[in-house]
C-alpha cells in the first residue's frame, strides 16, 4: 500500500514524533575512500580510453606484421 502525503504534518499524524537519536555516531574515519561523485566518472573515462588505446596498438602492431 502506498500513501502520498503532501506535507510533514501528514507524515507525523500517520507515524508519529519518533525517537531521538541514542548517540551520536561520526564514520568519517570509515569513510576516507568516498569522494565525490565526479571522480568516478572520471576513473571510468580513464580506464574507457586506457582499453581503447590498447586495443588500437594491437590492431595497429598486427598491420604492421602483414
Amino acid at each position: 500500500m502506498t500513501i502520498e502525503m503532501n506535507n510533514l504534518n501528514q507524515a507525523t499524524e500517520l507515524f508519529g514524533e519518533g525517537f531521538p537519536p541514542k548517540q551520536q555516531v561520526n564514520l568519517e574515519h570509515k569513510m576516507w575512500f568516498m569522494f565525490e561523485q565526479d571522480i568516478d566518472l572520471y576513473i571510468v573515462g580513464v580506464v574507457v580510453f586506457a582499453v581503447i588505446f590498447i586495443l588500437f596498438m594491437r590492431v595497429r602492431k598486427k598491420k604492421r606484421k602483414a
